[in-house]
């Protein structure tokens, strides 16, 4: 299940969970839901900075969502596994990309043909890889289940984060996880199809039809956002911030360039 979400300070939220009544469910619209709903919830009355923003809102929502989920399943299909969820969870902020995760779900940054940004899953496969790099062999048929989770049982589970930098012309994808393999994607086929589209809602029409076609994929979400332009005042403060003129023209010509925001020197292309 996806949420897209834009907050009163211009932050998009692009969020992709999944809830499992149990071991062997694929898709519980139920539990994805309540994921979705306690995220926004948190993030909504949050404050500071981005990043401490998605931390405090994923321990919110973790913590209720281990509380409620258990009431919500009969007491009898519990003996087959506690229900739990994953979730993918990405704030948009001006060019900048924060991201959070816990599960297989994976976020991807494309640009060009390839992609220049990607996310780890908590799948064992890449556990595996982490743990013992000399066995890189046969890694196609290693099971690739989710090892961490929101639930009853992995509320101690922390997500990670990752921040990236979009340019104008950059895609930002979300992917759902196969459910016995990896993406329900491959990572260079879906970076070439944006560099293909130019409409984000075509290119996720497209991606998910594509991924519906892998045997493994039960159920199958994908988000696309295009990175159509940048803001090129916050540009401009940026790069005159970081703009240092020759010592023998002295701080005047720094203030004149914040004044007239332009400089001179070919450091910076004056607007």
């Amino acid at each position: 299940m996806i949420r897209v979400h834009v907050d009163a300070n211009g932050v998009v939220l692009a969020l992709l969970a999944n809830g499992f009544d149990g071991c062997f469910s694929t898709c519980w619209p139920i539990g994805s839901r309540l994921v979705l709903d306690l995220f926004v919830d948190a993030w909504t009355t949050s404050s500071g900075s981005t990043q401490s923003r998605l931390a405090a809102s994923v321990r919110r929502s973790r913590e209720q969502f281990a509380t409620a989920v258990p009431h919500l399943v009969a007491e009898e299909h519990i003996d087959i596994g506690p229900p739990c969820a994953t979730l993918l969870a990405v704030a948009v902020e001006g060019a900048r990309v924060h991201v959070t995760w816990i599960g297989g779900d994976e976020a991807w940054l494309a640009r060009g043909f390839e992609a220049v940004g990607r996310t780890t899953p908590h799948t064992l496969l890449e556990q595996f890889k982490r743990e013992h790099p000399e066995q890189a062999h046969n890694l196609h048929a290693f099971p690739n289940a989710v090892v961490r989770s929101f639930g009853p049982l992995a509320n101690k589970d922390l997500p990670d984060v990752a921040v990236f930098d979009a340019q104008a012309g950059d895609t930002l994808l979300l992917v759902s996880k196969a459910a016995l393999s990896g993406p329900c994607l491959a990572p260079e086929e879906a970076a070439f199809a944006a560099a293909a589209y130019t409409s984000p809602e075509a290119l996720a029409e497209r991606l998910t039809d594509v991924a519906f076609r892998n045997e493994s994929t039960p159920f199958a979400a994908v988000v696309a956002l295009r990175f159509d332009a940048v803001d090129v005042s916050a540009e401009l403060d940026r790069l005159i911030a970081a703009y240092e003129p020759d010592p023998r023209h002295g701080a005047w010509l720094k203030c004149s360039s914040r004044s007239s925001r332009s400089t001179c020197g070919g450091r910076l292309i004056g607007l």
